[in-house]
């Protein structure tokens, strides 16, 4: 899950909570009852949803950081493949002269 798709969920869920306040404001007698609740829920998704985003950013920057320190472990590897590769290509081209 990527942050673009976490905002969906987000947008999604509250939406889905908003809608069962509106069910309850209209059906409950006790209106400053269910608009506690409401606010309760929200915080609660709202708290999920920070944790999830910085859950998502965490991954990321490992990622990041685990890409950088593979690059770094075979940058002499992949120098020697691509001058492997060069002499490949220059030798078929001297051939053909």
């Amino acid at each position: 899950m990527d942050l673009n798709e976490l905002d969906v969920w987000y947008e999604n869920h509250k939406k889905r909570l908003e809608e069962e306040y509106r069910k309850k404001l209209r059906n409950h007698k006790n209106k400053k009852k269910a608009k506690q609740e409401f606010s309760e829920k929200i915080k609660k998704l709202h708290k999920k949803y920070i944790k999830k985003s910085e859950k998502i950013i965490k991954a990321s920057q490992r990622k990041k950081g685990l890409k950088r320190k593979f690059l770094k472990k075979t940058k002499g590897i992949r120098q020697k493949i691509n001058s492997i590769k060069e002499r490949c290509v220059k030798e078929p081209e001297q051939e053909t002269e």
